[in-house]
C-alpha cells in the first residue's frame, strides 16, 4: 500500500510539474544592446574616480562626507 502512494504521489507531483514548465524566449538583440552599453559607454571608471580619489575616504556624518553626499545628489541631478 505504501508503495503505490508513493509512486502515486511521485507520478501527480514530479511528472506534472515538468509538463507545466514555462519556456522564456530570449532577445538577443537587447541582451546585444546591453552588453555594448555597459562596455562602451560605461561611465564606471570616471565616478569611481570621483568617488575615491577626488573625494577620498569620509567617515558618516563627517565634512568629507557630506560633500561627497552633496557631490553625489548634484551628479545624479
Amino acid at each position: 500500500m505504501k508503495k503505490l502512494f508513493y509512486s502515486s504521489f511521485f507520478l501527480l507531483f514530479f511528472i506534472q510539474s515538468g509538463l507545466v514548465a514555462q519556456n522564456e524566449t530570449v532577445d538577443l538583440s537587447m541582451v546585444y544592446k546591453i552588453k555594448k552599453e555597459g562596455t562602451q559607454n560605461s561611465t564606471i571608471g570616471d565616478l569611481s574616480f570621483w568617488m575615491t580619489d577626488y573625494l577620498g575616504p569620509r567617515l558618516a556624518g563627517s565634512k568629507a562626507s557630506d560633500r561627497a553626499n552633496d557631490w553625489a545628489k548634484k551628479k545624479m541631478e
